[in-house]
């Protein structure tokens, strides 16, 4: 008996001791609060202004030469003399008072530089070269099942405005090409046609983007514009002009 009075009056005293070690214990002390903290972390409002941004565009190297061009001499008058100073003068006359200031609109005038594209037909026919042998690799189906298909070469055409000049060299090639193979009939009329040719050409841009590179494009559709095949050949230019 008296041990259970004993373990009943333990677990009183240890009840009471957990009920006041709360807030509701008039003796006890309020303990702080503890509160962890992150980091700040500094925010640069303008960073996103300053930061790096990945161009989307992509500069094509250009083929642009330089010709320097001496302005012509232009012909004299009669009244000019050989004191002129304008050093345009091709033939001089003896001097007459009044008429020297007159000659001063002939001062010599420094030579003009002027850039251009040059035209590239060699590059064009080495695209249009390679581009045949594939394709009369690949057509063999179409003209061997049928005989005298008919086959037309569209003008071709240069999708970028600064491309250099030729582009009709590599159509006049291919379809010399296609008339020497023997394999399908050309048509000059498009409407009696089996297929088409279409012929484009655009900037190519390399991993280095210093290269001056053009993809050339043959396209072959049948008469419904169902494209039935498509060929492309990318030249690059060498440091020596040449085209590879």
């Amino acid at each position: 008996m008296k041990k259970l009075i004993v373990s009943a009056l333990g677990l009183t005293l240890a009840g009471c001791a957990n009920y006041c070690t709360g807030t509701n214990c008039s003796n006890s002390q309020p303990q702080p609060a503890v509160v962890y903290e992150e980091p700040a972390v500094q925010v640069n409002p303008c960073a996103c202004a300053y930061a790096p941004k990945p161009c989307r565009e992509v500069q094509h190297p250009r083929i642009v030469e330089e010709q320097v061009v001496e302005n012509n001499k232009r012909p004299c008058d009669d009244h000019q003399t050989l004191s002129c100073g304008c050093g345009y003068c091709d033939t001089f006359h003896p001097y007459q008072p009044g008429v020297i200031e007159e000659a001063a609109f002939g001062a010599p005038q420094a030579p003009e530089t002027i850039k251009y594209i040059p035209a590239q037909p060699k590059s064009y026919e080495l695209a249009a070269n390679r581009a045949f042998n594939r394709f009369i690799k690949d057509t063999y189906a179409i003209y061997s099942k049928t005989p005298n298909v008919k086959i037309h070469v569209d003008a071709p055409i240069a999708k970028d405005s600064d491309l250099p000049g030729g582009i009709e060299k590599g159509t006049e090639v291919f379809r010399t090409h296609l008339q020497n193979s023997h394999t399908f009939e050309l048509t000059d009329n498009i409407e009696d046609a089996d297929y088409v040719v279409k012929t484009t050409a655009e900037w190519f841009d390399t991993e280095s983007k210093t290269v001056p590179a053009i993809k050339y494009i043959i396209e072959l559709t049948d008469k419904d514009g169902k494209q039935a095949g498509i060929w492309s050949q990318i030249v690059k230019r060498a440091d020596n002009k040449s085209w590879l």
